[in-house]
């Protein structure tokens, strides 16, 4: 329904008759729309945490960079859904509710970093749940990029690989240092084909202040 009417197409009395139930049915289950979408959210997050899940032997920064692939794979596997339902999301989702699955996105992310710390590849002095939670809004922002249309795939891959090389270079013990430099000139080129490669885009265009 989501992919076939975008953010709007989300309809209680549409989704009882596809299910073939009672219209109080889904209100009894979910509670409103709000529910469903938030239902849909968590499907999403359970996903991509089995994915991550699978490569849980790597080494804590290249497991770090391979969760936010496996977040990207999840979101533009199929794109016509991924950015109806995030805009939904944004638009009519439970805003009590959705904070709950981020923070399970933070949290993840904070264990690797807190790993990679133990490991000696950031700074002690580094908070790895306030990196972590930039890590995130970071995505966020980009992802809602993509959901718009002003990044391709490749694209929303690049800018989120590039943002957390950028954070992890900036947190990066002294015995680390060059390896996160390499890293981050690395992605910095990934990001600066990929932009080429789409072509200018709106936000390109964007007065500045």
């Amino acid at each position: 329904m989501i992919r076939k009417g975008g953010p709007g197409g989300l309809a209680m009395r549409e989704l009882a008759r596809e299910a073939g139930v009672g219209l109080v049915t889904p209100y009894n289950l979910f509670g409103g729309k709000g529910g469903v979408l938030h239902a849909l959210l968590v499907e999403s997050v359970d996903d991509t945490e089995r994915r991550i899940g699978k490569l849980s032997t790597l080494a804590p920064v290249e497991l770090a960079f391979a969760m936010v692939d496996c977040a990207v794979d999840h979101e533009t596997e199929d794109p016509e859904y991924g950015r109806a339902l995030l805009r939904a999301l944004w638009e009519q989702g439970d805003l009590q509710l959705t904070p709950q699955v981020w923070g399970r996105c933070i949290d993840g992310m904070t264990e690797v970093l807190r790993r990679a710390k133990a490991a000696g590849d950031l700074a002690a002095s580094v908070r790895e749940d306030l990196l972590a939670r930039q890590q995130f809004f970071d995505y966020m922002i980009a992802l809602e990029a993509w959901s718009n249309g002003l990044l391709s795939a490749e694209g929303l891959r690049a800018q989120c690989r590039y943002g957390l090389a950028l954070a992890l270079a900036a947190a990066a013990s002294e015995s680390s240092r060059e390896a996160h430099r390499e890293a981050l000139l690395t992605c910095q080129r990934a990001l600066s084909a990929a932009l080429d490669a789409q072509g200018p885009k709106p936000l390109e265009h964007a007065s500045t202040l």
